[in-house]
């Protein structure tokens, strides 16, 4: 199920690093923030979270948190109506907010001071929809 995986990764980001969790990657997509890039990050997030590979060229990334962030504002949400229609289909499996959004995706404007306040130093990035890392991501 997608909601726990999102809940949690929420939960955890807004904590900070552990012992047990010292590194956070910010699945996220490009900036025009159409659906492909929010349920590819969704999904790179789901799938990370679920199946780790313990090996020696993912060293890097054991135990980390992956949370999937919609790149573009909350308040923006309601402007994806591709999104708002996909995700009011599924709002059994993961539940929406009043603007369509779903309650426990990230968006870019909920990460962004708490990454730099909470996160520096322990966060990676992982591209999804992307061939090249917009500026507003990089910084």
């Amino acid at each position: 199920s997608l909601q726990p995986v999102l809940s949690s990764a929420s939960t955890l980001l807004r904590r900070g690093p552990t012992l047990e969790i010292p590194r956070a990657v910010i699945c996220i997509g490009n900036d025009a923030g159409d659906l492909d890039s929010v349920v590819s990050a969704i999904a790179l997030a789901y799938w990370q979270s679920q199946y780790q590979i313990a090996d020696a060229a993912a060293e890097a990334t054991q135990n980390a948190l992956y949370v999937p962030v919609a790149p573009f504002d909350r308040q923006d949400f309601k402007l994806r109506q591709d999104a708002r229609v996909l995700f009011g289909h599924i709002r059994e499996e993961l539940p929406v907010g009043s603007d369509g959004s779903p309650v426990d995706l990230l968006c870019w404007d909920e990460i962004e001071d708490l990454v730099i306040s909470k996160w520096r130093g322990h966060t990676g990035i992982a591209l999804t929809d992307h061939n090249k890392c917009s500026s507003s991501v990089a910084a």
